[in-house]
């Protein structure tokens, strides 16, 4: 892995639970999330104090995915206050306009979102419901950018919310892989447990146990680096409410997966914020 050095530009306002994403290659776009006692419906950029775009929908505890266009954020669910747990959807393009997605199949909240292809995006775990009336939902489901059509995918084991989800590469055999890792379930105990669904594999239809992460951990972002053959999560909460500054990575070979801490550390121990790859061109890399 290169070895980068230098500083982004500050993120200027105080916010816990948004969304972000990366577009047009270069542009860090972090929209909703918590903002003191209510909800964001801003997204700004970093490094700069003004409102980039302005949501439909004030929301937290989204999951977003930046589409194959590049040009798009794709925001789903979430919950609004008042009004509770969200189904709508929203675009946010790279020159700041907002536009209505396609509706979730159901509400939604504290789910996440992955890329499977340049046509499907998978939707994993959450609740419908917010407070102490949580559902840890374990259905997942499908969506085609195509067709705008939502089909079920195979249920988790355990139903979760606040999890970590990504897409990984098996570096001995190839096999796209859906990893789902951490989170709470319903009796409330942060999970160290770790799912995936072989893509390529006999077991499709299944998700199936991998190795559990060292340390029970929700509300933790995560990447996927490294040509597609690790996946990392960075930081989060942990049982008692503390905080971690870990980096945890997760890569396979021929179906044997394993977790292990990378020297890395977060300078501030954080849970609920986002994580991104950006290019090399933002930082200086050798």
């Amino acid at each position: 892995m290169a070895k980068c050095h230098g500083s982004l530009p500050d993120f200027h306002h105080n916010l816990a639970f948004p969304t972000a994403g990366l577009l047009d290659g270069n542009k860090t776009v972090i929209c909703g999330g918590h903002l003191g006692y209510s909800d964001s419906g801003q997204c700004h950029t970093l490094g700069s104090r003004s409102t980039f775009a302005t949501l439909k929908d004030s929301r937290m505890d989204t999951a977003s995915i930046v589409l194959d266009d590049g040009h798009s954020l794709w925001i789903t669910g979430g919950n609004q206050f008042p009004t509770g747990t969200l189904d709508t959807t929203e675009l946010v393009s790279s020159d700041g306009s907002v536009t209505w997605g396609p509706k979730l199949p159901e509400k939604r909240e504290d789910h996440c979102l992955v890329g499977i292809n340049s046509t499907t995006v998978m939707l994993i775990g959450g609740s419908d419901k917010g407070g102490g009336l949580r559902e840890f939902s374990d259905k997942t489901w499908f969506f085609n950018t195509g067709s705008k059509q939502w089909s079920r995918g195979p249920d988790l084991n355990t139903g979760r919310i606040i999890q970590s989800c990504g897409v990984l590469t098996d570096k001995g055999n190839g096999h796209q892989l859906v990893i789902v890792t951490g989170g709470w379930t319903a009796d409330s105990a942060t999970l160290n447990s770790t799912e995936i669904l072989d893509l390529n594999g006999d077991r499709i239809h299944r998700w199936i146990y991998g190795p559990d992460l060292p340390k029970g951990l929700d509300r933790a972002p995560s990447v996927t680096a490294k040509n597609g053959t690790s996946f990392i999560v960075v930081g989060g909460a942990g049982s008692g409410f503390t905080y971690s500054s870990s980096f945890l990575e997760l890569q396979c070979s021929n179906g044997d997966c394993y977790w292990t801490m990378m020297e890395h550390e977060l300078a501030t121990a954080r849970c609920c914020g986002i994580a991104l790859m950006i290019p090399d061109s933002m930082v200086t890399c050798h």
